[in-house]
């Protein structure tokens, strides 16, 4: 089994020129965590996570570990006053390296890179000109091994 045969073709994109909060109003509407972000050629040239958005908007200082244990900090608007900040920020400033991978690839491959990769939703499968042609989630990989033991 392949890539090809396992991959969701109906996927909701970003534009690395567009700000985050139109990117935002398309993850709301389409109930998405992760979007590869292609640029004006129309090639895959890294992905937006809601996973990246929030890395984004918490300062080092919270994630470092540097304050120990943040349940005493009071929320103080730090959050909203950061995600305000970053609604004007553009996709390319927020976007992440993009797990790519081509639609022969075998489904054990994408699994192992999924896992490897860990930081990622999905595996972006692409064409040899690295054009998107769909998505891969770790779901996806276990829906399909599912469906052939039913067959089986």
């Amino acid at each position: 089994m392949y890539a090809r045969d396992i991959m969701k073709t109906a996927v909701v994109s970003a534009r690395s020129n567009e700000r985050l909060s139109d990117l935002m109003q398309r993850i709301y509407k389409h109930h998405v965590r992760m979007l590869p972000v292609i640029d004006d050629h129309g090639k895959v040239c890294g992905a937006v996570s809601t996973f990246s958005i929030m890395e984004h908007m918490l300062p080092s200082y919270v994630t470092s570990g540097d304050l120990g244990n943040l349940s005493f900090a009071p929320d103080m608007d730090l959050l909203r006053t950061r995600y305000k900040a970053c609604h004007a920020s553009y996709v390319n400033v927020l976007m992440d390296e993009a797990l790519l991978v081509e639609a022969d690839e075998s489904v054990l491959a994408v699994a192992a890179a999924l896992i490897d990769c860990g930081k990622h939703e999905c595996a972006i499968v692409v064409d040899k000109d690295q054009r998107l042609l769909g998505l891969i989630s770790a779901e996806d990989v276990l829906n399909s091994l599912t469906k052939k033991l039913e067959i089986l």
